[in-house]
This record gives C-alpha cells, structure tokens and sequence, in this order.
C-alpha cells in the first residue's frame, strides 16, 4: 500500500518511516494484513496524515499495530518543517514496543542554497541511552556548479524497527562538488568533473571506512560520451568475513583502488540508449593487518 510523500519525512541513508516493513517478515515473508485506515491532507500551510495498521500472527509470533502519524507545515516559500510519530505494538499479550519519535527541515533559501536536517530518538525495551540519531546537510547548486556537504550520526542503539537504517554506530561525513563548465572547444561541448568524499568513524571517532571517487564526464558536440572515473576505498573489518564456505576474509584494513572508462558514441540523428558503447574497468586491492 503506498503511503505518498505525507507520511515521508527526509528521506536519506536513515528512513524514519519506511513502509514496506509493515507487512513483512525480517526474512522477506509476507505477513497478513488484518485491515488498517488512513487520513492524510492539507489545509492551507498544514500537511497531516495518520496511518493505522494491524497484522495478523505469523511465523509463531502474534501480530503488530502500526501508528504512523506525520504533521507538516510550509513556511517561507519552499520550505518545510514537521514532526513525525512512529509506533508499533505487539498484540496478543506481548509487551514488546518500538517507538521513534523525530522532527526535520528543509529550508531552501534564495536560488539555490538549501539546508535539510532532522533530529530522531527512539524507544524500545532493553535498549536505553546512545538512541538518537541526527543529519544535516548543507548544499548549493546552480546551473554553473553543485556543491554540497552532510553529516549523519546513528548511535548503537538507534532501533528503528519501521525505518530503514543502513547502519548503526556510526558516523558519516560526505562531500560533493561538481563543475559544469562549457569550454566550446576542442570538439567538447560540456565537461562534468565531480569529486567525492564519505568518510565513516564508528562512535569513538576510529576511521571505518573511506571512499574518495573522482570522475570527469566528456560531452563531446557529436554526441559521444567519455567519462573516466578513479575511486580509493578503505574498509576496516572487525571480524572474520566469510564470502564462500571455503573462504572468509581475515580482520584486517584493505584498501582498493578502481578505475573505470566508458565511451559512448551517438550516431547523428540516433538516440542515446540505442548508441554502441564500450567500457574498461580495473582493480587494484592490498591490504594490511
């Protein structure tokens, strides 16, 4: 059942409200839906919705109530601020609980500038303190060029059992730039350079992981594409990861480099998803324990 952009808060690698885990198992095993109602509309600046839904017992465990509300208001001219209350209850006798309560903006100011951020904590049993996650993100664009920089930080106990979390105990810091520029010569009717830098630490600030990916795009006037890209990887594994029954990776740092070229040739007169194109890639990995 979609649930439409009243009930979505700001979505990124944390989605407070995510739907399709009303209905599911953890394993992908559909779970029956007893029935459920939702109100969702908007009065002038307001925006609210309120979603209920109950599912049956499955899998040797009893069903669940899901209580979604979601209020929102415009402000400014293109901006938004609001809150949203998530809830879910085991029925039949279970005590279990899990709620997340969170509040966001997107505020766009002027032409291009836009500034996005929330704050969410939540709440279940057997899981107090380090429960709060928060993002901002600062970003600019305009026809010339795009920039923008975010932080997300989702502490060990983040338990957002009807969100979507990526990955918890960490914190998260990514960089975005990229140039449009229009040289006109040399055959090149565009250029689209673009760097960028996530860099991920667990709660005690320790570097995990790190991706620095640098990519140049040709837009040449005939129509063909050339895009180049390198990219340095850093993964720091914690414990023994076994991809094969035969084979696991040992704990250790590994770094990785990639590099990437593609060309795309547009024929005169022919559209771009039916031109030839071709592509070389290749990697380089080493590693330290």
């Amino acid at each position: 059942m979609g649930t439409g952009g009243t009930f979505t808060s700001t979505t990124v690698e944390t989605d407070l409200f995510f739907s399709r885990r009303i209905g599911l198992s953890d394993s992908g095993q559909p779970i029956p839906i007893i029935g459920g109602g939702r109100l969702a509309g908007k009065s002038g600046r307001h925006n609210i919705g309120i979603l209920d839904i109950q599912t049956d017992s499955a899998f040797g465990r009893p069903g669940d109530n899901f209580l979604i509300g979601r209020y929102s208001s415009d402000i400014l001219k293109r901006s938004r601020v609001g809150a949203i209350f998530v809830n879910k209850e085991t029925t039949g006798g279970d005590p279990h609980y899990n709620r997340t309560v969170g509040a966001d903006a997107n505020l766009v100011l002027g032409k291009g500038l836009q500034i996005t951020s929330y704050v969410a904590k939540t709440d279940t049993p057997g899981l107090q303190g380090n429960d709060l996650a928060f993002f901002g993100r600062v970003a600019y664009r305009d026809p010339s060029w795009s920039v923008w920089i975010n932080y997300l930080d989702v502490q060990d106990n983040f338990n957002d059992e009807v969100g979507f979390v990526q990955r918890r105990g960490v914190k998260t810091t990514k960089a975005f730039f990229s140039p449009t520029p229009r040289p006109g010569r040399l055959g090149i009717r565009m250029l689209e350079p673009m760097a960028v830098f996530s860099y991920v630490t667990d709660q005690q600030n320790r570097l995990v992981t790190r991706t620095e990916h640098f990519m140049n795009g040709f837009y040449m006037q005939d129509g063909s594409f050339l895009n180049v890209i390198y990219q340095r990887n850093l993964d720091v594994l914690d414990t023994p990861f076994k991809i094969q029954s035969n084979v696991t990776i040992p704990v250790g740092t590994y770094e990785f480099d990639e590099l990437d070229l593609r060309t795309t040739r547009t024929p005169r007169g022919a559209s771009t998803s039916a031109s030839p194109g071709s592509r070389c890639s290749s990697m380089a990995a080493r590693g330290r324990r």
